[in-house]
Parts: structure tokens; sequence; C-alpha cells
């Protein structure tokens, strides 16, 4: 199953140290996602700062272990299952 996920820090997160302490704990965990092979495209909306993920994974037990406590803790994570415009017709009928 793919799923795009799109986070975005929580208004919790406030000055300096909070910052840099979040960005150094969202970096460690989008290596460690990158590493996992899970991770099918990702970058940040550039206007807005969000980082987002499109990532294959087979349950939603595995998302959660992907995302760890960096990204479900920290941020508001947005999670949207994703179809291709193949099957697109499938359900449209």
């Amino acid at each position: 199953m793919q799923l795009l996920v799109m986070a975005r820090a929580r208004e919790s997160v406030v000055g300096g140290d909070a910052v840099r302490r979040l960005r150094e704990d969202v970096g460690k965990a989008i290596q460690r996602i990158t590493a996992s092979g899970k991770l099918l495209a990702g970058g940040v909306l550039v206007g807005r700062r969000i980082p987002f993920l499109l990532l294959e994974v087979d349950d939603g037990e595995e998302l959660m272990e992907l995302l760890g406590p960096a990204l479900m803790d920290g941020m508001h994570c947005d999670v949207y299952p994703v179809a291709s415009f193949e099957s697109l017709g499938d359900h449209l009928v």
C-alpha cells in the first residue's frame, strides 16, 4: 500500500533549541526511513517547508514503526492512501 505522509511541526515546538532538536530528530528519522527501502519519493513543499514522504508499507503498524517518535510526537502527520492513475478507471465506473 502506498501512503503519502505530509508533516508539519506541532505548535508546541517553539524557540531555537526546540526547533533545532526537532530538525535533528526528523533528519535522523528521514535517514532511517530512506535506509529502510520503503521510501518511494520524498522532499519538501518549499513554499510551506512541509516535508512529504511517499511510502510503500504493508499496514498501519509498519507505518508507525517507520515514522517513529520524531515524526509522530513532534509533528502533525497527515496520511493519505495513494491510488495510481492506471487503477483510477476501475474505481470510477
